[in-house]
């Protein structure tokens, strides 16, 4: 539950009373507000993708504040009139600004990652965050103001794509046995060949409630680099059930565990041998935690796998 108490430890206030887990708690600057994240609805209903919630510091009731987007992280402006948040989109993250007077979002930042790290200082406004890239596990970016890019300040990562062979990563979209869509990123073997058919893998990300994003092992997918480097395509989708595709996509889930999530996958995977890409008799399944789930429902729903893991 969220607290608010003095610095010194003495009188505490308990803010919230619910079944849900809050987090990311920040005091506005004016000591009036609280904002905090939950994955639940306006009712403190649970299993919901993340919101932002506000409620004042000094108790009463939390309100919901109306946002499209999943929230992975918030803080306030030094001056209090905005709070600025990385939203998860699905395949990617980024950061946002919403002013509190008019409601109004606005998009600072757009690319192919998932943000990593980001923190707000409170003093100067200046904002720090790492961009996890298929090319870069995650460089340290410097933001000074609104308008303004963000600027890279270390280059650890530099020599990678200069030493290495770097999987290519794709956007995919393809349509659900119903007819929902469906996203996931597409890796390609190494010295990929065009109208060449390869062996594929479906890699399934753990949750469900997780998405894959954009970035350099994308959240679980550390062997992607391995096995593209021997010849095989990684198919790692976004099934029912995932973050950042709103409350519908994610509840899917809710009282049926695979009503369409393992459909969403097979269709995935006929998408890609659409493609040419891949080779339909050469076909793995593979995932960690709920993905392991993901792999054990497809071996007893088809035999179109030649190995599982």
């Amino acid at each position: 539950e969220v607290w608010v108490m003095n610095a010194d430890g003495t009188g505490a206030v308990q803010l919230t009373h619910n079944d849900v887990q809050e987090g990311g708690v920040r005091l506005s600057p004016d000591n009036t507000q609280v904002l905090f994240t939950a994955g639940a609805n306006a009712q403190f209903d649970t299993y919901y993708n993340d919101k932002l919630f506000l409620e004042p510091a000094a108790g009463g009731a939390a309100r919901l504040v109306d946002l499209p987007y999943a929230v992975d992280a918030a803080d306030w402006s030094p001056d209090g009139k905005a709070i600025y948040f990385v939203a998860n989109l699905g395949v990617h993250s980024e950061l946002f600004k919403l002013d509190l007077a008019t409601n109004k979002t606005t998009q600072i930042t757009n690319g192919e990652h998932a943000i990593r790290g980001w923190e707000l200082d409170p003093g100067s406004g200046r904002q720090t965050l790492s961009f996890d890239e298929p090319t870069d596990p995650g460089d340290v970016y410097l933001l000074s103001g609104d308008g303004d890019q963000p600027v890279r300040i270390t280059h650890v990562f530099d020599d990678l794509a200069k030493q290495f062979q770097i999987p290519r990563q794709e956007k995919i979209t393809w349509k659900g046995a119903d007819g929902v869509s469906v996203e996931g990123i597409l890796y390609y073997p190494l010295d990929y060949q065009q109208g060449k058919r390869y062996p594929l893998i479906v890699n399934s990300h753990g949750g469900p409630q997780s998405s894959v994003m954009f970035g350099w092992a994308g959240g679980g997918g550390s062997y992607v680099h391995t096995l593209a480097a021997k010849g095989y395509a990684v198919l790692r989708p976004n099934y029912r059930g995932s973050t950042g595709y709103g409350d519908v996509f994610l509840r899917d889930m809710v009282g049926h565990y695979f009503k369409n999530a393992h459909l969403d996958v097979l269709a995935g995977v006929d998408a890609v041998i659409k493609m040419g890409l891949a080779d339909s008799t050469k076909l793995a399944a593979m995932g960690w935690s709920a993905g392991g789930h993901m792999t054990d429902k497809l071996v007893t729903f088809t035999h179109r796998f030649k190995a599982a893991a």
